[in-house]
């Protein structure tokens, strides 16, 4: 998920009612249970970007599911920072992308209009007041955000709002 109000340096995410350091709060504890996902609430909101452009680039490369996976592991189940270049560039190395010209890529920004395209236009207009894109207003192919609960009969994680029409 990319809300638009974290900062580069990513912020000291607070623990919410029910929560500890190793388990998550109700209803996410149970529907990560039952999808059999590993999810620890990570210290820290990171800035996503560069995972969201990261991902752009793994689908160019027909790596989106693999990265994608390996993105949500770093983040929930390793509690690593997605705001540091240094955890994506792992991540894509261990998915088999080439960090120099992904890392490139990233620092000159080249992904960003295609990561916020849906909020700054369209269909996905960002509104005063809303801090976040949900990841349902962003075409089937550009689902990039993190954390999302995989597809299929399964519980679903609640996310951010919704856009109006």
């Amino acid at each position: 998920m990319l809300r638009l109000d974290t900062p580069r340096e990513g912020k000291v995410r607070e623990r919410r009612p029910g929560e500890s350091t190793d388990q998550l709060s109700e209803p996410l504890r149970t529907y990560a249970e039952e999808a059999k996902l590993v999810m620890r609430r990570p210290p820290i909101v990171s800035y996503t970007m560069y995972a969201l452009q990261a991902t752009e680039y793994a689908q160019e490369q027909g790596a989106f599911e693999p990265f994608h996976r390996g993105v949500y592991k770093a983040y929930w189940e390793h509690g690593k920072d997605l705001g540091d270049l240094d955890v994506i560039g792992e991540v894509s190395v261990e998915y088999g992308l080439d960090w120099s010209e992904l890392g490139d890529r990233l620092r000159s920004g080249h992904y960003e209009e295609t990561v916020m395209g849906p909020v700054q236009g369209g269909h996905g207009t960002r509104h005063p007041g809303q801090t976040r894109v949900p990841h349902r207003q962003v075409p089937v192919h550009r689902r990039t955000s993190i954390p999302r609960l995989p597809a299929g009969d399964g519980p679903r994680a609640k996310g951010g709002r919704r856009f109006p029409a």
